[in-house]
């Protein structure tokens, strides 16, 4: 009899990551569910793949106060402080108590009619979906891991937490009531050098502990919930050991993103003289722009992030490059409709592993995607939008720059031909292999993913 395995995703993001570790399952020894909850519908048609958001987002009640969740979220944006009265604070934490447990009860009842062996998920820790489905695993004693260990960046939240009242602990913002409760007694909820910022609002902690939920160290993916998680890296692992996660729960495997990335990347002259006869394009660079999605996670307004766009995208009117333009699964095209108008860039829907191997130079904001580029000996030039001069690992490599205004962008991009010849640079050759080592770039991720699920399950 098949061992039973049962992937759950909550979200577009977590969905293509959990959906390339699907794929690496050998389904001849298997027996694989995947369950997907997006807001946004997933399009998808396959046997043992089930569609549940009606479940967990449409049903009346939580539909309702979902909506009332949302009203106060666009409050909070438009009314500083909005959070700070103790009865919207409380109003909020009763509508969090309901949710959760709804979500719980569907879960519960789930897992318990599946019995599946291991169970995968994205995390353990945000709000919905997460973390009811993880306590309904530990009622049920059913073995978790969690999947998606490169989509939770060490510091990836602090921005745009750092940027809203709401999570504030500072007593110069005159934070929340509940807030400061929570600093107090619960010190794991705050960041350990951000010292005034929470991972989730007050009255949210507090509704995760009236039902038995809070996570105990939110910050660091895999630290609270799960049973098992896997590390993309090797630096991703001592950052977990680091962080007290024992070190017979973490599995360094290497990244279930690198299958394809590899395989394109080892004969990417092929797919390069495919892609250029499929594209109709001759000129001799190709350029690829990862297009920042700022105004999405609202960390900027739409009228200046796309004012930032198109400040440092025009720098390319008159460059002789092909250039490409690629999406995050929260993007609208009909946001940046302008970038095909004004600038005559051309969208690609595509996976990006199947794209960025053969380009010559990679344009992003501060972006996982860099973590590929590293792999494949790409110039990546990077806009930082936020001005946050994060110091990135590569920023001594002669094959980054980082570019925090409009007129430095249009430098590097006067400089571009310069560094995209980087690529034969030793150093740059060298920083690149280092950086493959590190996290098992090597084509076999499949055999060693097959091997771990065979010792858990």
């Amino acid at each position: 009899m098949k061992k039973k395995i049962l992937i759950v995703s909550r979200h577009e993001t977590s969905f293509q990551e959990l959906y390339k570790l699907y794929e690496q399952i050998n389904l001849n020894e298997f027996d694989v569910k995947f369950f997907f909850a997006s807001q946004e519908k997933i399009k998808i048609k396959k046997d043992s793949f089930y569609d549940i958001s009606n479940d967990v987002y449409n049903k009346t009640l939580v539909k309702c106060l979902i909506k009332f969740e949302k009203y106060f979220y666009e409050l909070d944006k438009k009314i500083p402080r909005f959070s700070n009265n103790i009865l919207v604070s409380l109003f909020r934490l009763i509508i969090s108590i309901f949710i959760n447990l709804i979500h719980y009860k569907f879960f519960f009842a789930l897992l318990k009619r599946e019995k599946p062996n291991l169970l995968i998920l994205s995390g353990d820790r945000s709000l919905y979906l997460e973390i009811p489905c993880n306590k309904a695993s530990i009622d049920l004693k059913i073995k978790t891991l969690i999947g998606c260990s490169s989509i939770g960046r060490k510091n990836g939240l602090i921005p745009g937490r750092a940027k809203s009242l709401s999570y504030s602990t500072s007593l110069n913002d005159f934070p929340p009531l509940l807030n400061f409760l929570t600093r107090i007694i619960f010190k794991k909820q705050v960041h350990q050098k951000e010292k005034n910022i929470l991972f989730s609002p007050g009255w949210k902690c507090f509704s995760y502990l009236c039902i038995g939920m809070l996570p105990k160290n939110p910050w660091v993916l895999g630290a609270s919930f799960s049973k098992y998680i896997l590390a993309h890296s090797k630096d991703y692992y001592d950052y977990l050991i680091r962080e007290q996660v024992d070190k017979n729960r973490i599995f360094f495997i290497g990244d279930q993103n690198h299958v394809k990335l590899y395989k394109v990347w080892k004969n990417k002259k092929m797919f390069k003289a495919m892609f250029k006869k499929k594209m109709n394009i001759s000129r001799k660079r190709i350029i690829l722009i990862s297009v920042p999605c700022e105004a999405e996670h609202n960390l900027l307004s739409w009228e200046v992030h796309k004012s930032n766009l198109f400040n440092y995208l025009s720098s390319f009117k008159d460059c002789n490059y092909d250039i490409f333009f690629m999406l995050h699964p929260r993007s609208k095209i009909e946001n940046y409709s302008f970038l095909v108008q004004k600038l005559n860039f051309k969208l690609i829907i595509d996976d990006i592993e199947n794209v960025l191997p053969i380009v010559d130079c990679f344009i992003c904001g501060y972006s996982t995607l860099t973590n590929f580029t590293k792999l494949i000996e790409v110039p990546t030039v990077i806009m930082d939008f936020l001005n946050l001069n994060v110091k990135l690992d590569f920023a001594g490599s002669n094959g980054f720059i980082v570019s925090n205004s409009s007129e430095s962008f249009a430098q590097a991009i006067n400089k571009l031909d310069d560094l995209m010849k980087k690529k034969s640079d030793p150093k740059f050759k060298k920083f690149c292999n280092d950086r493959r080592q590190d996290v098992m770039f090597d084509g076999n991720f499949k055999t060693r993913y097959h091997k771990l699920l065979c010792k858990l399950c």
